[in-house]
Parts: structure tokens; sequence; C-alpha cells
């Protein structure tokens, strides 16, 4: 049996966090879902298991999603685990930041789902 691979999603817009969880799950993922940078860290800290790529909100209350993925890195199980961020309004200092960190930004809009989809199918693409 082919298992699903699990997306770590971090994001304080509860309604959007549930709308990219149904989607996700429905295109076979399975999803954690978190309110916040530090609710994530503090499971990844407690009882670190493998996941397959975080989907990260930028702004986040608490540890944004670039603190988080920074602290993320840390963790050597997550050292090299795809990372997408979302953003409504993303300032060209944080589009910055996302590349230099290797990673990708979408943008929260009518596009992000499918945005999203394509994103996960080449991100855990076997090599």
């Amino acid at each position: 049996m082919h298992e699903r691979p699990t997306v770590a999603l971090a994001d304080d817009d509860v309604v959007l966090a549930e709308l990219v969880s149904a989607w996700l799950e429905h295109a076979g993922y399975d999803v954690l879902r978190f309110e916040s940078g530090d609710a994530l860290l503090d499971w990844a800290a407690e009882a670190p298991s493998s996941v397959d790529a975080f989907l990260l909100d930028v702004d986040m209350p608490g540890r944004n999603g670039l603190e988080s993925i920074r602290a993320l890195r840390g963790i050597p199980i997550y050292s090299g685990t795809p990372t997408v961020f979302v953003s409504a309004h993303a300032p060209d200092d944080v589009v910055e930041q996302v590349s230099a960190a290797g990673s990708s930004l979408l943008r929260k809009d009518a596009h992000l789902l499918p945005r999203l989809t394509e994103w996960l199918g080449a991100a855990l693409a076997p090599v």
C-alpha cells in the first residue's frame, strides 16, 4: 500500500487552513495543521516525525513563517524538507528572504490551490 505524503501546514487564517487542508486531503495528502509557527515548532521539538513538505504562512502572530523555517532547519530531520510560503501581500524584502532560503512563495489568491498542487507535485517528484 502506498503511503500518502504528509504536509505540515501552519497558518493563522483558520478558514483558509481548513480550505487548503480539505483540498490537499482530496488530492491525496495527509495534512498536519497548526495555527501558528510556535505550535508547529512545539510539535516538531516534542516528537520529530517525517513530513514531506512544509506550507507556512509568511505573516503569523508570534513566530512567523520565515522564523519558523529557520528553527525547523536546525532539527536534522527537517533540514532539507521542501517548503513553500504563502502570503496575501508579501513585500519585496520578504520575497527576497524566501528566495534566499531556497523556498517558493505563493500568493493567497484565487489561484493558490492549483498552484500549490503543482508545487507539491514538482517538489515531491522522485528525482
